[in-house]
């Protein structure tokens, strides 16, 4: 009987885990404001501000993270996010990375920026993993592209 009870008891506990759903990507929004904080000849240091969108039915913790910039599918840069950022489920969460742009990296793809002097026609993506919480705590991949 005690078997029954323990194999009926963990059932029910792989029910409820099963309807906790699979992680869904966060979603980038806006980027809210790009605040330059230091320029020298290799590299353009920035805080920037972006709004990103949890669709998941649970909140996101995120703890670090260390994610590459992309511009047209090319890296000019990293992004490093070291604050503790809580994402809402099902909504917009605001949050404020530190940006360090190679002017190497950026000067190979600098004919796209230039050919393309509207910034709405460039493809910003940024894409690496994070240090976060979703139901426990573990790596996440993260994927966000400006969507227009």
């Amino acid at each position: 009987m005690k078997v029954l009870r323990k194999l009926f008891m963990l059932a029910i506990a792989m029910l409820m885990l099963q309807s906790c759903g699979e992680f869904k990507d966060l979603e980038l929004v806006t980027i809210n404001s790009v605040n330059v904080n230091k320029v020298k000849l290799s590299e353009v240091v920035a805080t920037v501000e972006l709004t990103i969108h949890n669709p998941n039915s649970h909140k996101v913790v995120v703890y670090n993270a260390d994610l590459d910039l992309l511009v047209d599918n090319k890296k000019i840069g990293t992004v490093k996010v070291s604050e503790k950022i809580i994402m809402p489920a099902k909504k917009d969460a605001k949050c404020k990375g530190q940006v360090t742009i190679l002017n190497r990296e950026t000067f190979k793809v600098g004919s796209s920026l230039v050919q393309s002097l509207d910034f709405n026609k460039l493809k910003f993506k940024i894409k690496g993993d994070v240090q976060g919480k979703y139901l426990i705590r573990k790596t996440l991949p993260v994927e966000l592209e400006l969507k227009r």
